[in-house]
């Protein structure tokens, strides 16, 4: 790890799998039972604000790590 390029590409490719996996759709599974799925429409009404707030702490986080990398890319 002493060898900056080798630290450099490293980080190009960790990004790029951080990219593809932020960038990539995720599928939701449909439930047959409408009994199921309204129950599950109002767990995720009661949480919504939990999941907003740990969505903007992972996108804090996520431009802080972006930020670092470009100094470590750019150094």
């Amino acid at each position: 790890m002493d060898n900056p390029l080798y630290l450099k590409g490293l980080v190009v490719i960790l990004l790029a799998f951080w990219a593809w996996d932020a960038i990539k759709t995720k599928r939701k599974k449909r439930s047959a039972d409408p009994a199921i799925a309204h129950a599950d429409a109002r767990e995720r009404n009661a949480w919504r604000y939990v999941r907003w707030g740990f969505r903007v702490i992972q996108i804090a986080c996520a431009l802080y790590f972006v930020q670092m990398l470009i100094q470590i890319l750019l150094a």
